[in-house]
């Protein structure tokens, strides 16, 4: 017997609406877990882990949430290592003049 199945049968409103309220938040937690896996298998193409994209989707797929969460953390640091945030716009290599306190009316 499914858990569907006993609360359907049980015919409680209060668990029906537990048991839907844990479907949504199952569906996020699925939702979340495919989005880490996502940018987990980008930062595994942008550290060039030597395999493609289909390869790491189901290499990373079947790890479970803490490695998953642990292999993200550590690909993220080693590719922040790699390719520091550099500013879009480059600096002025010429400095204002320091103006001579003297001449300041």
């Amino acid at each position: 017997m499914t858990l569907q199945e006993l609360v359907t049968k049980s015919g409680s409103p209060e668990l029906c609406d537990c048991l839907k309220t844990l479907e949504e938040e199952a569906q996020f937690g699925r939702e979340c877990r495919e989005a880490m896996v996502a940018e987990t298998v980008a930062l595994g193409l942008l550290l060039d882990f030597g395999a493609d994209e289909a390869t790491l989707q189901k290499a990373f797929s079947v790890l479970d949430s803490r490695q998953l969460r642990t292999l993200k953390a550590a690909m993220a640091q080693k590719a922040a290592v790699l390719f520091p945030p550099e500013a879009q716009l480059p600096r002025s290599q010429s400095l204002p003049a320091k103006l001579e306190d003297a001449y300041i009316i």
